[in-house]
Order: C-alpha cells, then sequence, then structure tokens
C-alpha cells in the first residue's frame, strides 16, 4: 500500500487485504469531500452484496448512518454485537449474520480524507482491533502520499497546460501583428492552429456585403485538405442551416460538442456519400467560434478533432475564443486601415485636383497684384499710395495661399510614397530670405523680423520655390505662435561639414514655445503642441513640410525650445544636394 501511488490500486489493495486479511464480510472505503462535506464510495469488496454501489455519495449532514457520525467525531466506532442496535438495519444484520462492525475514520495532519469501513461474521478480538488500528495509520498515511503526488502531478500538468497556452497566444499574436491583410493573417491563423488545438480547422469571414466566403480550410495532410476544399466547392455554405457556422454566425454565440456521434454525422449528412466521406475523416469533437468585435460578428473559426481523439471541453474553448477575439480585433484593424487607406487616397486625389485648379487663379491674382504695385508705385500722389498697403497684404496673403497648396500637394505625395520632384538651380540663400522676411512682416506688424548673415550672398543647388516654402512656413510659424508680438531673428551663414560647404539657417521666436511632450513629434503630419491646439488655427503639416523639404536636399532640420521661451529651429542644407536623389 505505501509503496505505490495509483489511489485505485491503494483502495482496492486496502480492500482486499480487509476481507483476506481481517475476514471482513464486507469492507469499504470512502472518500470525503470537506468542500460538499459528502462521502463517496471508491472501493468495496467481500462477499456481501448491497445496492450501493461505487460512485454513489451520502451526505454527512443528514445521513441516518454510523458514517456520518464518524465523520463528525473524527473517532472509530468499534462494536461486537449488534443485534437490537438501532444503529443497523436488524434486518441486514441478520440476514448476512453480521457479528461486529469497525469504523475507522482516515486522518492525516488533522485533516480527514476519508473512512475505512468493515463489517464481520465474528467477534473482532481486541489483537484485531489493535492490528486494524495501526493497518489505518497505515492507509492514511499512503491515501495522503497519493493525494500529495496527485495534486502536484495535477499542478504541474496545469502549469505545462499555461506554458503552452501563452506560449500558443504568443506566436498568435506574432501571426496577427505580422500582415494588415486579414485573409493573410486568418489563413496563417488557422495553420497555427493545425496541430497545436485541432487536426481540422477552417475559417469563415462575413464580406462586406453580408456574404460568407470559406477563407481557409487546413490539416496536416494536404490530400485531406482538397478533399475538404472539393466537398466545399459541390456543397457551398448554406446560411439556412439551423446548426453549424451558420448559427454561430447569426447567433454570435460559441458552439462545442464534445463527442461527435454516428448519429449525428448520420443526422448531419446530405446524402450517403457525404456520410461515408464523414465516417472516413474520424471526427471525435468540435468547436466553433464567432469572431466578434464592436458588436459586430466578422466570421467564424471552426476546430475539429479527428486523429487526435481529442475531445475539447471547457478549457478548450476558452483558449478558441480568446484567440478568436485577438483575431478579430485584427480583422477589424485591417478592415478600419484599408478604409483609411481608401479615405486617404480619395483625399489626396480631391487635394491634387482642387490644387491643381487653384493654382493657376493664385498665380493670375498674384501677377495682377503686382502688376497694380508697379503702377501705383509710379503714379504717386497721397490718394493712390493709400492702395499700396493693402496691395501689399494682398500679394503676401496670395503667396502664403500658395505656400500652403504646395504643402498639401507635397504631403499627399508622400503618403503615396512618391518623393518630392526637385528642380534644383542657383539660389542666394540670403537674398531669398530677405525677401520672404519682407514678404512676412507685411502681415505681421506687431513683430520685427530681422534677417542677419555674415555674408553679402550665398549660392547653392536648391529648389527655390520649396525652400522659399521652409523659409515661408518656419517665419510664419514664429509669428503664429507670438501672439504676443517681440522679435523673430532670421540667421543665414555658412558652414563647413565633412561632406562640403553648406548653409545654416537658424529661426528663433520669443514665443509660447513647445512642450516638452510634444517636442520629438513636432515635426509629423498634423502633430501640434498641446499648448496651441485649441487656440490657435494651424493645419499641422508645415513643419512636416518643413522636414521632408529639407531631407530631401539631402538636409536635416531640429527644434529646441522652452515652453513659454520661445522655440528656435536650425535647418542645415549642403550647398550642392544633387547627390540627395541618388541616395
Amino acid at each position: 500500500v505505501a509503496s505505490n501511488l495509483d489511489l485505485e490500486h491503494v483502495l482496492e489493495t486496502v480492500v482486499a487485504a480487509l476481507v483476506k486479511d481481517f475476514g471482513a464480510a464486507l469492507a469499504r472505503i470512502w472518500m470525503y469531500d470537506a468542500h460538499a462535506n459528502v462521502l463517496t464510495l471508491e472501493a468495496s469488496g467481500g462477499s456481501i452484496e448491497t445496492p450501493v454501489s461505487r460512485g454513489e455519495q451520502i451526505d454527512v449532514a443528514t445521513t441516518p448512518y454510523k458514517l456520518g457520525s464518524v465523520v463528525r467525531a473524527r473517532e472509530p466506532y468499534i462494536r461486537n454485537g449488534l443485534e437490537n442496535d438501532p444503529e443497523f438495519d436488524q434486518e441486514w444484520v441478520s440476514r448476512e449474520r453480521i457479528e461486529a462492525v469497525a469504523i475507522f475514520p482516515l486522518i492525516m495532519a488533522d485533516t480527514l480524507l476519508g473512512v475505512m469501513s468493515l463489517f464481520s461474521r465474528a467477534p473482532l478480538r481486541e489483537e484485531m482491533v489493535e492490528a486494524l488500528t495501526t493497518f489505518n495509520v497505515i492507509v492514511s498515511a499512503s491515501v495522503n502520499d497519493v493525494q500529495l503526488f496527485t495534486a502536484e502531478q495535477q499542478a504541474r500538468a496545469q502549469a505545462e497546460v499555461t506554458q503552452d497556452y501563452f506560449a500558443f497566444l504568443a506566436d498568435a499574436s506574432r501571426v496577427l501583428t505580422s500582415s494588415l491583410d486579414y485573409q493573410i493573417t486568418l489563413r496563417n491563423v488557422a495553420e497555427l492552429v493545425v496541430p497545436r488545438l485541432a487536426d481540422w480547422c477552417a475559417v469563415h469571414i462575413v464580406e462586406d456585403d453580408g456574404s460568407v466566403l470559406p477563407l481557409a480550410t487546413t490539416h496536416v495532410d494536404p490530400e485531406k485538405v482538397a478533399l475538404a476544399e472539393e466537398l466545399g466547392r459541390r456543397y457551398p455554405f448554406d446560411p439556412n442551416t439551423a446548426s453549424g457556422v451558420a448559427e454561430v454566425l447569426r447567433t454570435g454565440k460559441p458552439e462545442i460538442t464534445p463527442e461527435i456521434t454516428d448519429e449525428m454525422l448520420v443526422a448531419g449528412a446530405t446524402n450517403d456519400e457525404i456520410l461515408a466521406i464523414l465516417r472516413d475523416l474520424g471526427f471525435t469533437s468540435a468547436m466553433i467560434v464567432p469572431l466578434l468585435a464592436r458588436g459586430r460578428t466578422l466570421g467564424a473559426i471552426t476546430y475539429v478533432a479527428a486523429e487526435s481523439g481529442r475531445h475539447y471541453g471547457t478549457a478548450d474553448l476558452q483558449m478558441a475564443e480568446d484567440l478568436a477575439r485577438r483575431a478579430a480585433i485584427a480583422v477589424d484593424n485591417s478592415r478600419l486601415y484599408t478604409q483609411l487607406e481608401e479615405a486617404n487616397r480619395a483625399r489626396d486625389e480631391f487635394i491634387s485636383s482642387v490644387s491643381h485648379d487653384l493654382k493657376n487663379p493664385l498665380a493670375t491674382l498674384r501677377a495682377q497684384t503686382q502688376l497694380l504695385q508697379r503702377r501705383v508705385s509710379r503714379q504717386g500722389g497721397e490718394g493712390v499710395q493709400k492702395l499700396l498697403p493693402g496691395l501689399n497684404q494682398l500679394e503676401s496673403t496670395t503667396i502664403r495661399m500658395e505656400a500652403m497648396i504646395g504643402d498639401l500637394v507635397d504631403a499627399a505625395n508622400i503618403r503615396a510614397g512618391r518623393p518630392l520632384s526637385l528642380l534644383r538651380e542657383p539660389v542666394d540663400l540670403v537674398a531669398l530670405s530677405r525677401r520672404i522676411a519682407e514678404e512676412q512682416q507685411l502681415s505681421a506688424p506687431r513683430h520685427t523680423i530681422e534677417v542677419q548673415s555674415e555674408a553679402a550672398e550665398m549660392v547653392g543647388q536648391w529648389d527655390a520655390r520649396r525652400i522659399e516654402r521652409v523659409l515661408w512656413n518656419l517665419l510664419s510659424n514664429a509669428v503664429k505662435y507670438s501672439p504676443d508680438g517681440g522679435t523673430v531673428l532670421l540667421e543665414v551663414k555658412p558652414k563647413e561639414t565633412p561632406d562640403g560647404p553648406a548653409a545654416l539657417l537658424t529661426v528663433r521666436d520669443q514665443g509660447l514655445g513647445i512642450p516638452a511632450a510634444d517636442l520629438p513629434y513636432i515635426f509629423e503630419r498634423y502633430r501640434r503642441g498641446g499648448n496651441v491646439t485649441h487656440h490657435i488655427a494651424g493645419t499641422g503639416i508645415g513643419l512636416a513640410s518643413v522636414r521632408h523639404i529639407v531631407e530631401q536636399h539631402g538636409g536635416s532640420v531640429t527644434a529646441d525650445s522652452h515652453e513659454g521661451r520661445g522655440a528656435c529651429f536650425t535647418v542645415w542644407l549642403p550647398m550642392d544636394s544633387s547627390e540627395a536623389d541618388s541616395a
């Protein structure tokens, strides 16, 4: 008894010893469940047949039998001579000629494990009682050892299951984030499921028009996959069936069949050929779980056990539902991403179209404004000269609109993965900086815009129109985010670098500054400082456009700021950026 760690074997051995070596006419072992307060018959032997069989239970709290009082008192009950004893059925005692009874609680470290009982046709002598008492101690220790061993084994098995579960979910997470194409993702999920969770896996997806697409079927044997696909073509999905995938898609609730019987196959087969194929495949169990996201059923995953002989239970269903939830989120995100990309394409096409339509009238407006400026300047006269500030303001506004349209077009091209098409030509950066500063000054009377340069001119090979936009965006930002006025300083100076001569532009303001949390992201599209988002109008693409233009020229731009103390933007541009295209 003490050398074996199988509970059933130990209990059967105990009962056999009670019958053979202690002369029991009836011997039994009852195991105790403290949570339910019940005794369960686990082993029985002897020459007496009774209506109570293995697995039957007795409620300790209500039972009239002596077993209940032994459990409650946790003391053995031993008695010779059972005639006229109201504790026992006298008809049974007389018929079976029972002379004695011994009931021992199986106790280890104050924990009640069960009850060992013996009924004898001969009186129990003192030495027999002593031997039974010693034997009860051995049995209690052995049962306790077996239960501890079993609990440890179960804990280890559960730990292994848990480890496998989390390893599977980790693999699933990698699969689910490996592609933005949900069809590829779900096919990869089906391949991951086989054979770790199922011998067969099938995925159905609900399309935008409500139709159901059988997306994937997997099995370790390609020939069986081909058979399943052929069956799918010959007998397509029927949305009107009252069970299976159709029902799961309708209700959004999972289905589990722990055991697939032949009767189920007969009921589900539409003809003898299908029945023969289903029987040949040897299905043993199945689960179907819905793909649910944001209150919608996006599809379903079917798990089928066959060759492995698995029979799915609650734990399996929980794992399948967990995977389905993750897969559904991936599908939903993929579809949202696709919709967003389509919306972006439509927006970019619209921007390109509108930009093209606006460029010509703006160019005409600017040209006419400049013509009027020249005429007013030539004619002189106090009345006519009063028109000049308005014309200057009109020209400045036109330039700003052209720059904004250019930013939008460039942003659309960059999102589409198209590099900027640069038209490089000799550009005097000093002269260009002074001109843009003068144009900005026209629309910023509360500010003083200064240009400082160590050189009279600084000529490099750049796209004049886009470098103009860089200057315009940096200066207009400095003005916009200095609502109380102040000085905006634009410095232009040459710089020698290991890669050759370069130009260094610095724009400083005394404005609101950029919060530290936003500073690393200030050059991203549609990203603005949190201290200005709801107070000062802006598109959030100006600085992103600056970065792309500068980087396309082979340069770089950085920002330094302390909130409340202004900002400083530094642009580095190689004098000859023609190699940037090839890079």
